[in-house]
């Protein structure tokens, strides 16, 4: 599909850059690829973060996956990876998280209240009685990356690659063997009969 391109321009084995125009248009499968690290992600930390930014505001994205990726947004934020560290941007990043249903994030927020006040205490624990039931991350094979996009995503794409394709014309029909302008035959009419001989 990727080589012959049906529904998006065709690319020639360049994964990479056809998981980048995806990811670029909102295809949650190619934000999801391109965000985790190994196999097509990039080493650099700022091009993963603005992924994973784009997972996180992913309309089409379930709810536990955007929650994720706020939760590995928190530890760049903290470690300072692709963006200046910043604690206060990680802290709330991480209480997205934690309210989005990510169960580490509620795990390491509630890590987070349990040396603080009395109230703060008992929030912890109903976080941790809460990430016992946090459901698990989608997964997406990579066989559901590289298949033909849905047609919004795929009209995205045309439209960032500027490859949309004008309407086809009828193409004009050939002249007839042995001069353009020649008029056609007209059928052959049947022949009368001819007049039988008067008797002498």
């Amino acid at each position: 599909m990727l080589r012959a391109g049906r529904g998006v321009p065709p690319v020639n084995n360049d994964y990479p850059q056809w998981l980048g125009r995806l990811a670029a248009a909102g295809h949650v499968p190619a934000l999801a690829t391109l965000s985790t690290p190994g196999g097509f992600a990039s080493d650099d930390p700022a091009e993963a973060l603005k992924w994973l930014r784009l997972l996180s505001r992913a309309p089409d994205a379930p709810p536990r996956l955007r929650a994720n990726a706020l939760f590995r947004m928190a530890g760049m934020f903290e470690r300072g990876e692709g963006t200046p560290a910043s604690a206060t941007a990680a802290r709330k990043a991480l209480e997205r998280a934690a309210a989005g249903g990510d169960g580490d994030a509620m795990l390491a927020l509630a890590a987070a209240l349990r040396k603080g006040s009395p109230d703060e205490r008992a929030e912890a624990a109903r976080w941790r009685a809460r990430a016992k039931s946090a459901e698990p991350v989608p997964a997406f094979p990579l066989r559901t990356v590289l298949v033909a996009p849905p047609p919004a995503v795929a009209a995205r794409v045309r439209a960032a690659a500027g490859s949309a394709e004008p309407a086809r014309k009828a193409a004009p029909a050939k002249p007839a063997a042995g001069g353009a302008n020649r008029p056609a035959p007209k059928p052959a009419g049947r022949r009368a009969a001819p007049a039988a001989a008067t008797m002498a």
